[in-house]
């Protein structure tokens, strides 16, 4: 269950962080791009999100990382989880 709440959280993180990205973008640029194309561009990104991390679980470490989480840094902050 944790995996899916990673999982959701980064899909929507991505989701959120493109559409600020790309409407902003696109207003301070004046692309002239519709706002909904730009959200549906968002939702494209949520899913290579979606899609990258899922392919991390099958090489990595099982985590939606393709980084791990065993790095010495990270057990030094972090401890043993």
């Amino acid at each position: 269950m944790k995996e899916y709440l990673d999982l959701l959280e980064r899909c929507g993180a991505t989701f959120v962080q493109a559409a600020v990205a790309t409407i902003s973008g696109n207003s301070f640029l004046d692309m002239g791009v519709s706002n909904w194309k730009l959200v549906a561009a968002s939702g494209f990104a949520a899913v290579l999100s979606v899609l990258k991390s899922w392919a991390a679980t099958k090489i990595g470490d099982k985590s939606c990382s393709l980084a791990g989480k065993t790095t010495a840094s990270e057990e030094s902050l972090y401890g043993d989880e």
